[in-house]
């Protein structure tokens, strides 16, 4: 629902916020810890993906400060909330990026993803489709969805990434090109 999703997004949001309570901070943590075994399923929805996206953006990084918390009470760190959203996500990370609800997520991920998840999500790019044989970046950047997911995974990868990429797609830019979607 669009309000109950608004709701969760000012909750996640509250972890970024300069001058946040400790309680307040260590509830907006539990409600994303709570949250987090239905963020497969919220990925696909109208507004669930923004609750997701929400949480990627407004988890604790690995360099928070959490000393003023009792992390004690946590099942896991909280600064590995973010790498288990990506591990979540990642799976299925092609389909999702083609998705139009879910490849708000997936623009994402790479962003927030840690090194690696990033070669892990480098090596499914690669892959060859099982029916078309052309690598998944390919279809990526024809899909009316998924070119943006490209595009975000361009502007964040590094260079080495970037030409290892390029040198995939290569091959393929007469045919993306002709694409709707893939002149981006």
């Amino acid at each position: 629902h669009v309000y109950g999703s608004r709701v969760i997004q000012c909750i996640f949001e509250q972890l970024k916020a300069p001058h946040v309570k400790p309680e307040d901070e260590t509830r907006s943590l539990k409600m994303m810890y709570l949250s987090l075994e239905h963020f497969e399923s919220l990925v696909n929805t109208q507004y669930g993906n923004f609750a997701v996206t929400h949480a990627l953006v407004n988890s604790p990084s690995d360099t928070a400060d959490m000393s003023h918390i009792d992390v004690s009470q946590f099942p896991f760190p909280p600064s590995e909330i973010r790498c288990r959203i990506v591990d979540t996500i990642l799976p299925n990370i092609i389909s999702l990026s083609s998705s139009k609800f879910a490849s708000n997520v997936a623009q994402r991920v790479f962003q927030f993803s840690n090194e690696a998840q990033q070669k892990a999500f480098m090596v499914v790019l690669q892959q060859p489709q099982s029916r078309a044989g052309t690598p998944n970046i390919v279809a990526l950047m024809m899909d009316q969805y998924a070119n943006y997911v490209m595009q975000d995974v361009f502007v964040h990868c590094t260079e080495a990434q970037k030409s290892e990429l390029l040198k995939c797609v290569r091959p393929y830019l007469t045919q993306i090109s002709r694409s709707q979607f893939g002149r981006h």
